[in-house]
């Protein structure tokens, strides 16, 4: 099931400082960030068996598709204050992405090859 987190920010005359600490509920063991993606580029279109991630777009927006069998739904992420936590078993396809996009990721587990399904889900309900 895919979750909003609200990521706690400092604003003042310098500027915004945006604070990821508590607020991710897994270790993190690895970070990525996607950006420079061409128009009309979709991204994605796997899940996870075990990770899990948190979604950040630290600059513009993309939207972000998802299905786990019993949801799904498009989710728009245009704001870094505002997180998307994509659990085990979401099926994820990112897509609209904004010229000046970039998309920071953090996951609960290192690359695996094997960690990956590019089936989309069936309903369930």
């Amino acid at each position: 099931m895919v979750t909003y987190v609200d990521i706690p920010y400092f604003a003042d005359e310098n500027g915004e400082l945006a604070v990821v600490q508590d607020i991710c509920p897994f270790s993190i063991k690895r970070i990525f960030y996607i950006y420079n993606v061409p128009k009309n580029m979709v991204r994605g279109n796997h899940g996870h068996i075990n990770n899990k991630m948190l979604l950040i777009p630290v600059k513009g927006s993309c939207s972000i598709y998802y299905n786990n069998g019993f949801e799904k739904g498009t989710l728009k992420l245009e704001s870094p204050s505002k997180g998307l936590i994509l659990e085990p078993q979401d099926w994820h396809r990112l897509s609209e992405f904004s010229e000046d996009c970039v998309l920071l990721v953090l996951c609960s587990e290192k690359y695996n090859q094997e960690d990956y399904f590019f089936k989309e889900p069936n309903d369930k309900v």
